[in-house]
């Protein structure tokens, strides 16, 4: 889970969070959160993230650069995973 974010079949941490809060939100505010994925790679993954208030267009949060890491148990392993042939040699 990346700021609130799920991903479908895998579980993910964050690495690296970097978050600007630029204007209060109130109770009632209607918020909406969008996240783009900027790069995918067979563990992490990269984000930029923002949060608008939809009433106003006011951007109340921008979260530039955020790294995940997505966890290897089980399905990564087998042919789901188009990343296990490229993994180095222990």
């Amino acid at each position: 889970m990346v700021g609130g974010l799920q991903f479908p079949r895998r579980v993910a941490v964050a690495l690296n969070a970097s978050i600007c809060y630029l204007k209060p939100s109130f109770p009632g505010d209607h918020l909406k959160a969008e996240a783009t994925e900027i790069q995918n790679g067979c563990h992490t993954s990269l984000y930029d993230i923002t949060v608008t208030n939809v009433d106003t267009g006011a951007l109340i949060v921008r979260s530039q650069d955020d790294q995940a890491f997505r966890k290897t148990s089980g399905w990564c392993r087998n042919s789901i995973n188009p990343c296990a042939s490229a993994r180095a040699p222990i």
